[in-house]
C-alpha cells in the first residue's frame, strides 16, 4: 500500500464512518461537504456609479413597460392628517385604531408609500383627468391598437362619476366618444360593414342594415330615455368642450370607418345586456361567453352602430338607465354590478385589409365591507358577488406580477376562469393589450382600511409588465372580395416602380379625359332624343284628343238631332189631333164626339209613352256620353303618365346606345 493511500486509510479510520451502517443523522448535517457559494467579481469590483447609473436606466425602463396605474383622490374630504401628496408618490398614515396598525405599539405611527403614474388630487377636474390619461388611449383607438380602462376602488369613492360623471361635469366616456367624432370629422362612414368576435368583419344586407337601424331607433325613442334632455345636455357638453384642441387626421377619400358601441354588465357572476329594452313580467336573458383564439367575447351582445356623438350618448345613457342600482349605508346610489361600455372601430380602406380596434371602459363595482354597509337579503348576496369577483382579479393580478418576475407565466396557476370579468379581460390582464387602471379612494378617516386594500391592489398591479403587440390588420373573406372589386393589394401597389406609377397616372388622367367627352357626348343626345320622343309624344296626344273629342262631338250632334226631330213630329201630331177634335166638337153628334175623343185621350196616351220610351233613351244616350267623357279623361291620364315615362325611355334608349358602342368598342 502506497503512503497515499495509508495516509487516506488513517483519515478514515480516525473518522469512524462505515460503510454499512449511515451515520446518525444531524441537525447541523455534520461532517456533510459544503460548496463553495459563487461570487460576481464584476459586481465587487465594478465602479459604484456606473452600476448606480445603469440600475436607474433599467428601472426607468422597466417602469415604462408597466402597467399605468393612477390615483384619484375623492374631493371635499379633508385628508391632510392621513394622505400626503408628494409628486408621484401617496404617503399614507395609519391612524390609531386602523387594521394596518393592531399589532404595533401604542403611540408608534406606520407610514406606507405608495407610488403611482400620476395622482389626480381634489383639486383636479375631470378634464385634467382625461386629458393626461384617455385621449392618448383614444389617439391609439383611432391609429388601430386596443385598449382597456378600469375603475377600482371602494364604495362612494368616485369611480361612476370618473367614468360618467354629470351634466355638467362629464367623464372619460363622453369626452371620448366627442374627442373621437371630433377626429373623424369629415370620414366616409359605413354602415354594413360590421365587427365579428374573431377580429372578422362582415358585409351587412340592405334588409339587416335596415332593421339595425330600426333597432337604434327604438332605443332612442324609449318611453323612460328623455332623448330631448340628453340631447341638450350632450350639445352644452360640446360647448364647453368647442376650445379643446382634438387631433387632425388625413383624410383620404378611400377611408370609412364603422362606429358600433355595446353595453354590459356583470351581476352576480351573470351578464345581462343593457341595451335591449326591459320586458315586462320577465327575465332578462343571461348571456354566456364564448372564446376564440383572439380572446373571450360575449355571445349575441348587441351592438348599436353610432354616427355622431350624441347618438352614442343616448344609448349610453340608455344602458346606464338599466344599470343595477341600491342604496347602502356607504352610497345612497351604489352600482351593484361591473358595467362594461365597449367602442369598436373597423376602418377600411380601399384596396387595403381591414383593421379593427377596440376601446373598453370598466366601472368596477365597489369592495364592501359587511359592518361598514349592513347589507341583508340581496345586497348582502351582492356584496360577496362583488368581493368574490374582486378578489380573483386581485389573486390574477398578483400571479401574473410573480409569473412576470420569474420569466414563466407558468409558474403559479392563474384562476381567470374563477370569475367572469378576469376571462372576459384575460389577454388585458396579461399585459397583451394596453390597459389602465385608475384607482379611486375616499380619503375620509373612516374609508381608510378600505382605501388601503386598494393601494395595495395597485401597488401589485403596477408591476406587470405591458407586451406591446402589433397592429393586426384583417385579412378574411370580406376583405379579399373587396380587393378583388377594387383592384391590387396596398403590397402590390408599393412594389410598383416609378416610371410605372407614372405611366399609369397618365392613363389614368387620360381616362379620365375621355370619360368627361363621353359624358358630354352622352348629354348632347340624351337632349336630343328627348326631344325628339317629345315632340312625337305631344303630336300623338293632340292626335288622341282630337279623336275623341270629334266622337264625343258626333254623338252630341246626333242624340240632339233625333230628339228635336222626335219633338216637332209628336207636336206636329198633337196640333193635328187638336184640329180634328175641334172640328168634331162643332160638326159630330155627341156620341160620335165621345167616341173620337176617347179615341183622341188614347192617342194622346200613346203619344205620352212614346215621350217618355224617348227621354228614357235620351237618358241613355246622356250615360253613353259621360262614359265616353270618362274615357276621354283616362286616356288622358295614360297619356300624361306615358308623358312622364318619356325620360326613362330616353335614358334606357342612350344606356342601351352606350352598352351596344362599347360592346362594338371592346
Amino acid at each position: 500500500m502506497s503512503s497515499g493511500n495509508m495516509q487516506l486509510y488513517a483519515e478514515v479510520s480516525s473518522m469512524r464512518l462505515s460503510y454499512l451502517r449511515a451515520r446518525d443523522p444531524s441537525i447541523i448535517n455534520f461532517n456533510a461537504p459544503r460548496l463553495p457559494l459563487p461570487v460576481n467579481l464584476e459586481n465587487r469590483y465594478s465602479d459604484d456609479d456606473n452600476n448606480k447609473i445603469d440600475k436607474e436606466a433599467e428601472e426607468e425602463e422597466e417602469r415604462s413597460d408597466h402597467l399605468s396605474v393612477f390615483l384619484r383622490i375623492k374631493n371635499g374630504v379633508p385628508f391632510k392628517d392621513l394622505y400626503e401628496i408628494d409628486g408621484c408618490n401617496l404617503v399614507c398614515n395609519s391612524p390609531e385604531g386602523s387594521y394596518s396598525t393592531r399589532n404595533m405599539k401604542v403611540g408608534n405611527q406606520l407610514k406606507k408609500i405608495y407610488t403611482f403614474t400620476k395622482i389626480f388630487g381634489p383639486e383636479d377636474r375631470q378634464v385634467d383627468v382625461f386629458n393626461y390619461m384617455v385621449k392618448p388611449k383614444v389617439l391609439r383607438f383611432i391609429n388601430g391598437q386596443n385598449s382597456t380602462l378600469f375603475t377600482y376602488g371602494v364604495s362612494g369613492s368616485g369611480k361612476t362619476f370618473t367614468i360618467v360623471g354629470t351634466a355638467d361635469e362629464p367623464g372619460i366616456i363622453p369626452r371620448a366618444l366627442e374627442y373621437i367624432f371630433r377626429t373623424i370629422k369629415g370620414v366616409g362612414f359605413k354602415d354594413d360593414i360590421k365587427p365579428l368576435p374573431a377580429q372578422q368583419v362582415r358585409q351587412m344586407s340592405k334588409e339587416e342594415v335596415l332593421n339595425a337601424s330600426r333597432d337604434k331607433a327604438t332605443l332612442l325613442n324609449a318611453s323612460f330615455l328623455d332623448k330631448h334632455f340628453h340631447a341638450e345636455q350632450y350639445r352644452k357638453m360640446q360647448q364647453s368642450l368647442i376650445d379643446e384642441p382634438v387631433a387632425h387626421l388625413e383624410v383620404a377619400s378611400d377611408v370609412y370607418v364603422s362606429i358600433w358601441v355595446s353595453f354590459a354588465e356583470i351581476y352576480n357572476e351573470y351578464i345581462y345586456d343593457l341595451l335591449q329594452l326591459p320586458q315586462k313580467n320577465k327575465e332578462k336573458p343571461k348571456l354566456r361567453l364564448g372564446c376564440t383564439k383572439y380572446g373571450t367575447y360575449i355571445k349575441q351582445l348587441t351592438s348599436i352602430n353610432v354616427q355622431s356623438g350624441v347618438e352614442a350618448y343616448q344609448i349610453l345613457q340608455f344602458g346606464i338607465n338599466n344599470l343595477k342600482y341600491a342604496s347602502t349605508a356607504l352610497n345612497c346610489h351604489s352600482s351593484r354590478s361591473h358595467s362594461i361600455f365597449t367602442i369598436k372601430m373597423v376602418q377600411w380602406k380601399k384596396n387595403s385589409d381591414v383593421c379593427i380596434s377596440t376601446i373598453n371602459f370598466c366601472d368596477l363595482a365597489g369592495s364592501e365591507r359587511l359592518k361598514k354597509t349592513g347589507n341583508v337579503g340581496d345586497r348582502l348576496k351582492e356584496s360577496n358577488n362583488i368581493n368574490i369577483s374582486l378578489l380573483v382579479l386581485g389573486r390574477c393580478i398578483e400571479n401574473i406580477r410573480a409569473g412576470q418576475k420569474m420569466n414563466q407565466m407558468k409558474s403559479k396557476p392563474i384562476p381567470f376562469r374563477e370569475s367572469k370579468l378576469t376571462r372576459l379581460f384575460q389577454n388585458a390582464l396579461m399585459g397583451f393589450e394596453d390597459m389602465n387602471i385608475i384607482i379611486n379612494i375616499n380619503p375620509s378617516l373612516g374609508m381608510f382600511d378600505e382605501s388601503q386594500h386598494a393601494l395595495n391592489f395597485a401597488a401589485i398591479a403596477q408591476q406587470i409588465i405591458s407586451i406591446e403587440k402589433p397592429i393586426r390588420m384583417v385579412r378574411n373573406r370580406f376583405s379579399e372580395m373587396l380587393q378583388k372589386q377594387d383592384g391590387p393589394t396596398a403590397v402590390q401597389l408599393r412594389s410598383v416602380s416609378d416610371e410605372e406609377f407614372d405611366r399609369i397616372q397618365n392613363e389614368l388622367q387620360r381616362i379620365q379625359d375621355q370619360n368627361i367627352e363621353l359624358q358630354l357626348q352622352m348629354n348632347q343626345m340624351q337632349a336630343e332624343h328627348y326631344e325628339e320622343i317629345q315632340s312625337t309624344v305631344d303630336e300623338a296626344t293632340v292626335r288622341f284628343r282630337n279623336i275623341w273629342e270629334n266622337r264625343i262631338k258626333q254623338v252630341k250632334e246626333r242624340a240632339e238631332y233625333d230628339l228635336q226631330a222626335l219633338r216637332q213630329q209628336y207636336e206636329e201630331k198633337i196640333r193635328e189631333m187638336q184640329e180634328d177634335v175641334i172640328e168634331i166638337s162643332s160638326d159630330e153628334e155627341p156620341d160620335e164626339r165621345d167616341n173620337m175623343l176617347k179615341d183622341a185621350e188614347n192617342c194622346v196616351k200613346d203619344l205620352q209613352t212614346q215621350v217618355r220610351q224617348l227621354q228614357n233613351e235620351n237618358e241613355l244616350l246622356c250615360i253613353r256620353i259621360l262614359e265616353l267623357e270618362e274615357k276621354e279623361a283616362k286616356l288622358e291620364e295614360q297619356l300624361l303618365a306615358y308623358h312622364q315615362t318619356l325620360p326613362l325611355l330616353a335614358d334606357t334608349d342612350i344606356s342601351n346606345e352606350n352598352s351596344e358602342d362599347e360592346g362594338g368598342t371592346y
